[in-house]
C-alpha cells in the first residue's frame, strides 16, 4: 500500500485551497500539491448512492495509490511555470527532473516506501460524505474554510455559477433531476436553489448551503477524530505562521531553512482589501430576500466559528 501519510486539503470551490497547497512548500518532507477530481468523483458517487462505500473505498485506495507513485517517478508531472501544482517551484524542480531518469517498477516503491514523504492533494466539497472518509485510517482531512461572502463575490467574478454543468473545464459530476435541469452533484438535495433562482440568487443559496453543510459536518467530528483539522482562511491570511507551525507538529512536516519566502511569495500576512459589513451590504442590495437571509445566516455560524477557532489558536 502506498497510501500513507496522505493529505486532502479539502474545501468548498474557491474556498483558499490552492493557497493552502502552494503553502506546504515550506515543508521540505512533502511531495508537491496535486488535486485530484477522481477520488470527487467517488464521492459524489456515494453521496448519491450509485457506488457502495465498499467499492468506494477500494477506487479511493487505488486511485491514490497510482497518484502518490506516478508522482515518485515523475510521471504526468506538471512543468508549467508558477501553477498551484507546478513541479517548477525552485523547492521541487531538482526533485521531479532527476526522478524522471530514476527507475520506475519495485525500486521506486520501494523509495517510496522507505521516504515517507507527505502526499497532499487538493479536492472540492468532499466535506459532504466526510465521515466516510474517515474511516481509511491513512487518510488526513484538512478542511478549509473560507467567508462565505468572500466566495460569493469569487464564484461570481469566475462565473461558476453557468460554468457547472457547461464549461468542460469544471469537472464535476452533474446530476438530473427528474422535473428540471442538470445541477451539480452536491445540490442533489435541493436543486431547486440553482434552476429556480437568477445567478445572484443561485451563487448566494448554494455557497450557504455548503458552508452550513461544511461547518456542521466538520465540527461534528473534528473532536473525535486525530485525522481531521480545520483551518479558517481569515485566521491564515493574518497569522499564517500559526498554521504552518501547527502543521508541522500536527502532521510531523519539516520546515525548511528558508520557509517564510512562501509568505513574500505569496503576499502573507495579508488584510481584506472592504470590511464583512460592506460587502454585506452590497449583496443586500443584488438578492433577493430569502437569498441574503441564506447567506447572511451561514456568514454569521462561520464567523462565530473562525471567533472560537482564532481565539484557540493565538
Amino acid at each position: 500500500m502506498l497510501l500513507r501519510d496522505t493529505l486532502l486539503i479539502d474545501g468548498i470551490t474557491r474556498g483558499g485551497k490552492s493557497l493552502v497547497g502552494l503553502l506546504m512548500r515550506a515543508f521540505d518532507n512533502a511531495e508537491k500539491v496535486e488535486i485530484c477530481y477522481p477520488v470527487e468523483h467517488v464521492i459524489s458517487g456515494v453521496y448519491l448512492n450509485q457506488v457502495s462505500k465498499k467499492f468506494a473505498l477500494e477506487m479511493i485506495n487505488s486511485i491514490l495509490n497510482e497518484r502518490i507513485y506516478d508522482l515518485q517517478i515523475s510521471r504526468n508531472v506538471n512543468f508549467r511555470e508558477q501553477e498551484t501544482t507546478s513541479s517548477v517551484w525552485p523547492e521541487f524542480k531538482a526533485i521531479y527532473q532527476e526522478r524522471l531518469r530514476e527507475s520506475d517498477g519495485d525500486i521506486a516503491v520501494n523509495k517510496i516506501l522507505n521516504t515517507g514523504k507527505m502526499s497532499p492533494f487538493i479536492t472540492h466539497e468532499l466535506f459532504m460524505e466526510l465521515s466516510f472518509l474517515l474511516e481509511i485510517p491513512q487518510m488526513h482531512v484538512l478542511e478549509i474554510i473560507r467567508n462565505p461572502i468572500e466566495i460569493f463575490w469569487s464564484w461570481n467574478k469566475k462565473n461558476w455559477a453557468q460554468r457547472f454543468g457547461q464549461d468542460p473545464r469544471s469537472w464535476r459530476i452533474m446530476t438530473n433531476d427528474d422535473l428540471k435541469e442538470r445541477v451539480p452533484w452536491f445540490m442533489a438535495e435541493f436543486p431547486e436553489y440553482w434552476y429556480e433562482n437568477n445567478e445572484y440568487d443561485r451563487i448566494a443559496l448554494a455557497i450557504a448551503y455548503l458552508t452550513k453543510e461544511q461547518l456542521a459536518r466538520t465540527f461534528s467530528l473534528v473532536k473525535k477524530s486525530d485525522n481531521l483539522d480545520v483551518c479558517f482562511t481569515n485566521v491564515l491570511f493574518s497569522h499564517p505562521e500559526i498554521y504552518l507551525y501547527k502543521w508541522s507538529d500536527d502532521y510531523s512536516l519539516r520546515l525548511r531553512e528558508n520557509w517564510r519566502d512562501v509568505f513574500t511569495t505569496h503576499k502573507l500576512p495579508r488584510k481584506s482589501l472592504i470590511s464583512d459589513e460592506a460587502n454585506m451590504d452590497k449583496l443586500e442590495g443584488i438578492l433577493s430576500e430569502h437569498s441574503f437571509s441564506a447567506i447572511e445566516s451561514a456568514y454569521h455560524e462561520f464567523r462565530t466559528k473562525s471567533i472560537t477557532e482564532q481565539e484557540r489558536l493565538i
